[in-house]
């Protein structure tokens, strides 16, 4: 079985089942995550995540939030 570039996990209260996956293309799948919250009765984004490869295998994982970016690059290979 092929490993997947990047891989999310997480759990929500009242549900049953945790909140599992990944992108499908083995070598140059990404993902792009949004998280929202409430700030007086609205909704605001609290973070967003992307994560990319490319063909040369360069991972990139980018998060946003609060007004600042953090970076995590690896390689696949």
């Amino acid at each position: 079985m092929a490993k997947r570039n990047f891989w999310v996990h997480g759990n929500c209260d009242g549900r049953k089942t945790p909140l599992v996956g990944g992108p499908s293309q083995s070598t140059t799948g990404g993902m792009y995550l949004t998280l929202t919250q409430l700030d007086k009765g609205k909704e605001i984004t609290a973070a967003m995540i992307q994560c990319i490869a490319d063909e040369d295998g360069n991972l990139t994982t980018t998060i946003w939030a609060n007004g600042e970016k953090i970076q995590v690059k690896t390689n696949r290979k």
